[in-house]
């Protein structure tokens, strides 16, 4: 490739890196997706992106101990029994997402470890549903600042067609689609990892901006791209096939070529999960009982929002009478919502009003 052909390459591959295009990895295992991963974290994290890692129970982010501070969100109750000098952990309450969110950092990587938690895959869904769902409210107020969700094995959270494991799972995969349609407007990118791209929700693999592919048999490689089969199938160990959004690609690209900044594969320690690192607690299912609560709460809140915004409501008597519920009951949600500001509660009503 001449010198001018080369410079253009990196001038084009750098527009990867502008906030809000999502990219999607894709690799056979042990094909080195995980690794290429890695490397657009760590360029996503040096470029000042606020990211946000799913750990999906294999600890993966452990692997940049060393050389990138981490901050891990646990479920409260939960503990994952290693120390490092680098490595902050935080309890969180997975019920109450909208204030996980104000904690994140730009100068950490942020890692939400939920799934080693917990041994139901509901759970899981219902609380990755939630995440998505209040990540949305969260980021759309602060559109300005340049945040990157990072998913490795994307598949398992927005399966495709028929090849979901629980019920509910279609609407989590809804709603990662829907999010990452909205996400490009507020500087919020999606970085996902699979294995196979028909195991992908169909209409989510339309929303990225590139497709990083690594080498791979010609029958895995998917319809779409069935042009490039017999160049991705011949890629060497190390290289990848980028393809853009507006179709155009660029064949055997090395890692110093699509990366801004340079991270030495060496200083990568093994992942601690494979020695056996303990970890102790558990996310159960809540009960009919939290969740019908939990429904109400949220109903509330927002209700009490609109109400305050327009003058409707003058206390907790007005708002219970509309709502059916008692005063008392009405002030107890409000106020163990904690999404109701100091301000606001006042002007509904004070604890005098019940």
């Amino acid at each position: 490739m001449s010198g001018m052909s080369r410079q253009l390459l990196h001038v084009r591959l750098q527009n990867m890196y502008k906030p809000g295009k999502h990219i999607l990895v894709i690799g056979i295992t042990g094909g080195g997706k995980t690794s290429t991963l890695f490397k657009l974290i760590y360029n996503l994290y040096k470029q000042k992106e606020t990211v946000i890692w799913r750990d999906d129970a294999n600890l993966e982010f452990l692997s940049f101990a060393d050389i990138i501070p981490l901050k891990v969100f646990l479920p409260e109750g939960c503990t994952l029994h290693h120390e490092h000098p680098n490595v902050t952990y935080v309890p969180f309450d997975h019920t109450r997402l909208s204030r996980l969110f104000p904690q994140l950092e730009r100068d950490s990587l942020n890692v939400i470890l939920f799934d080693l938690f917990t041994l139901s895959h509901k759970t899981s869904v219902l609380f990755w549903t939630e995440f998505f769902q209040e990540i949305y409210r969260y980021k759309r107020s602060r559109i300005e600042e340049p945040w990157a969700v990072v998913i490795d094995e994307l598949n398992d959270l927005a399966p495709g067609t028929r090849r979901g494991f629980i019920q509910g799972q279609l609407t989590l995969s809804s709603n990662i689609y829907h999010s990452a349609k909205k996400f490009r407007k507020m500087n919020l990118r999606l970085v996902g990892s699979t294995h196979n791209y028909n195991d992908l929700h169909p209409p989510l693999r339309a929303q990225f901006n590139y497709y990083l592919f690594k080498a791979m048999r010609r029958d895995m490689v998917p319809e779409r791209f069935w042009m490039y089969a017999h160049k991705i199938e011949a890629l060497p160990i190390g290289e990848i096939w980028i393809v853009d959004e507006g179709g155009r690609f660029q064949m055997g690209v090395t890692w110093s070529e699509y990366s801004v900044h340079h991270l030495d594969r060496r200083l990568i320690r093994l992942s601690p999960k494979r020695i056996g690192l303990p970890w102790s607690g558990e996310v159960k299912e809540p009960d009919k009982k939290r969740k019908v609560e939990a429904k109400w709460r949220s109903r509330c809140v927002k209700l009490a929002g609109l109400l305050i915004e327009h003058e409707v409501v003058k206390g907790y008597a007005d708002l219970a009478e509309l709502l059916g519920l008692s005063d008392s009951y009405v002030w107890k949600l409000l106020k163990s919502s904690g999404d109701v500001d100091e301000g606001s509660v006042k002007f509904v009503g004070d604890e005098s009003d019940r």
